[in-house]
């Protein structure tokens, strides 16, 4: 039998049929799984869309992610949460918002109706108010007939004085009597009080001057009139200049740098030449109470005038100039430091060759009052320091009991002087009687053999309560001593001179004057060591030019106002007495240039007498006196540097850095003295050396110890520029 092929054998089972029970299970045995599936799948076409549309969900499903982690705008949140408002249909809601309304409307217009009558209301007379200026003959304004009775301070230019049951006549002192003032209505007073209340100037011009006013209810008769002490105008007028930042000056109460620009005012400045130190005065006595002043009580000019510079001296009878530069070694931005100071010479002839002063110093509790024992020892420190070699000094400090704390001292000896008086503290009474025949007879001693002019000097606040006998004792001994002179410095508040110390000062040929602060009290020492020689020259005048082309700002040290309306402006010229010494300091910012002219000092003044002609000085202040370190300073510009630094950080000042021409930079002065302890061990031994520095070093080292804290306004750091024409704080 053939065997057949497989071929053959399909042909032949093809048409076998297939039992039906057999497709049924052969279904049943066949499990197709994913893999299977999907091989089958894929040969199956695809739809034209599906590609497309799949596309599209994988990337909805990408911008889904990104979306999800964007944070959602806070304005959109807050409107999210927003409950939309639901308005009240109803009836009674209208008419509640309806009688809400109608009261509102109700109440303004009854206050608006009152108003109108309150304008209209009758007005009673209006208080009298009087004020007069001490300047000239006084003519008052009366609104009657009536008596009139004026009691006058002092400062008048002789007023008249008549007699109690005398009345003032038109030819003794002039009255104006005029007829009501026509009462304004309403719009007249809103003008008046908008003229009043914003123009600066209005009514301050009357404070330039001592001013006696009062107010009083009734216009029938006026009361006595009483003197109104105002306070005494420091500081230099606030620049008006846009290159001055007045909004950091008012806001911080520090002088912030004046860009120097060709066409600016502010180019030039006249400085005050101010020998003031009341404010070095009332440190140094609070410190005794381990307290310290107020910030905007302490001036940096007052320490500054309380250093002795020891300046070269000048011809006899004139005025010199003298400038010393170098690098402000306290700012740590590249900066310079000007000093310009004016030196008076001494008088060209000595009256007194040699003089033994004594000084008999009251030291009981009342010359603690208003700082009165403080401005006698600072005073009697500054005379002092121009002891002359052939000179001597006496102290007799008294209070209940004289007691003699230093006997002829010369001027090696004032180291140990200077001790002495820190020393001392008011306390107990005061007996003048029994301390004047102790310092006289202290003042009778010598010991040389050459003529000494004897001359004791009472300072003290208490008269001289003595018997007939004492007294007569005391004008006889006083009048027997040969070249023996008695001067009475009076610090209390007696209208009269005591009249047993005038006799004793009249049988010497001595003076007696009134004297309120320790400037006061120095020149008063050297007019009775030296004899009435030391006015040198009247209204000198220091003003400084800076050099734009080299000079890109500059800030002046010192001088400020005490607030932004300050009842005037100091004197800007002064009166300068044998030896005396007033400076003045500035930061500057020198532009990177070789201009060698950096500014130009005048000085102008007056002579002592009418019949000496006045003088004038000019120097040029070059780029190569700038010593670039703090080592080659002149000593005089290390002491100032030094005094100044310690102030300005007791003052919670700043350091200042120009950045641009229109930019600078502030930042606050460090906590504490450190800095400027470290810059004294590094200054000329000279100046290491000298009692006085020393002195003023160890007051404001105690100073700092119980300085308080900054004001937030003054413990910030910032950058402030000029944009269009004002100074805003600025960005980098």
């Amino acid at each position: 039998m053939p065997t057949p092929d497989d071929k053959s054998l399909d042909e032949r089972l093809r048409d076998v049929s297939v039992p039906p029970w057999l497709t049924l299970r052969l279904r049943g045995i066949s499990r197709w799984d994913d893999r299977h599936l999907d091989a089958s799948l894929c040969d199956v076409p695809q739809p034209a869309g599906l590609r497309h549309r799949l596309r599209q969900i994988v990337q909805d499903q990408r911008v889904d992610d990104r979306l999800r982690d964007v944070a959602l705008p806070s304005v959109v949140v807050a409107r999210a949460r927003i409950i939309p408002y639901r308005r009240m249909r109803s009836r009674i809601g209208r008419f509640v918002v309806a009688a809400t309304l109608l009261i509102a409307l109700s109440i303004g217009t009854a206050g608006w109706l009152g108003g109108i009558l309150w304008l209209v209301r009758p007005d009673q007379r209006p208080q009298l108010t009087l004020m007069v200026m001490d300047r000239g003959p006084l003519q008052l304004t009366s609104p009657s007939s009536s008596d009139v009775r004026i009691v006058t301070g002092p400062g008048w230019n002789e007023p008249p004085n008549p007699r109690a049951a005398d009345r003032f006549s038109a030819d003794r002192f002039p009255l104006l009597l005029t007829m009501d003032r026509v009462e304004p209505g309403p719009a007249g007073r809103l003008f008046h009080e908008w003229g009043s209340a914003w123009d600066p100037n209005a009514h301050w011009v009357h404070l330039r001057w001592p001013v006696f006013g009062y107010l009083h209810p009734e216009a029938a008769s006026l009361p006595d009139l009483e003197r109104v002490e105002l306070p005494e105008p420091r500081g230099i007028p606030v620049s008006l200049a846009r290159e001055f930042d007045r909004e950091f000056f008012f806001s911080r109460g520090a002088s912030p740098p004046v860009v120097n620009r060709p066409d600016s005012d502010a180019r030039r400045l006249t400085v005050p030449l101010s020998a003031e130190t009341s404010s070095w005065e009332q440190l140094r006595q609070q410190l005794q109470q381990n307290r310290l002043p107020s910030t905007d009580q302490i001036h940096v000019e007052d320490f500054l005038a309380a250093v002795d510079y020891r300046l070269a001296p000048p011809e006899s009878g004139t005025l010199a100039l003298r400038s010393a530069a170098g690098v402000s070694v306290f700012n740590p931005q590249p900066a310079g430091l000007l000093q310009v100071s004016v030196k008076a010479g001494q008088p060209p002839v000595w009256p007194r060759p040699a003089t033994h002063l004594t000084v008999a110093l009251d030291a009981s509790a009342s010359m603690d009052w208003d700082q009165r024992f403080a401005a006698a020892r600072e005073g009697m420190v500054r005379a002092l320091a121009q002891l002359r070699p052939d000179d001597r000094f006496s102290l007799v400090v008294f209070r209940e009991e004289p007691q003699l704390l230093v006997n002829q001292a010369t001027s090696d000896d004032l180291t140990t002087v200077f001790a002495v008086l820190d020393g001392l503290q008011p306390a107990g009474g005061a007996n003048v009687g029994e301390a004047l025949p102790h310092a006289i007879a202290a003042a009778l001693e010598t010991d040389t053999d050459r003529p000494v002019e004897r001359r004791l000097v009472l300072i003290s606040d208490s008269p001289a309560i003595l018997v007939p006998e004492a007294a007569a004792g005391i004008e006889r001994l006083v009048h027997d001593a040969p070249s023996f002179g008695f001067d009475v410095l009076d610090l209390g508040d007696r209208q009269q001179p005591d009249s047993q110390l005038d006799r004793f000062v009249q049988a010497t040929g001595g003076s007696f004057r009134r004297v309120q602060s320790s400037a006061d009290i120095r020149w008063a020492l050297l007019d009775s060591l030296r004899g009435p020689a030391n006015l040198v020259a009247r209204q000198a005048e220091l003003t400084i030019d800076f050099n734009p082309q080299a000079v890109a700002a500059y800030r002046l040290i010192g001088h400020l106002s005490p607030n932004s309306v300050s009842y005037g402006t100091s004197t800007m010229t002064s009166d300068l007495l044998a030896g005396q010494e007033v400076t003045s300091l500035f930061e500057v910012w020198l532009k990177p240039n070789q201009v060698d002219d950096v500014a130009v000092a005048q000085l102008r003044w007056v002579g002592a007498t009418g019949d000496q002609r006045g003088g004038a000085e000019s120097i040029r202040i070059s780029r190569v006196q700038f010593s670039t370190s703090f080592e080659g300073c002149a000593v005089s510009l290390q002491q100032a540097a030094i005094v100044a630094e310690a102030v300005e950080v007791l003052t919670h000042s700043f350091n200042f850095d120009m950045i641009g021409a229109d930019r600078y930079r502030y930042a606050p002065k460090p906590r504490g003295l450190r800095h400027v302890l470290l810059a004294v061990e590094q200054a000329n031994q000279q100046l290491r050396d000298r009692p006085d520095f020393q002195r003023m070093i160890s007051f404001l080292a105690r100073a700092d110890r119980i300085s308080s804290d900054r004001p937030l306004a003054s413990a910030r750091s910032g950058l402030r520029g000029m944009v269009a024409g004002r100074w805003r704080e600025s960005r980098e």
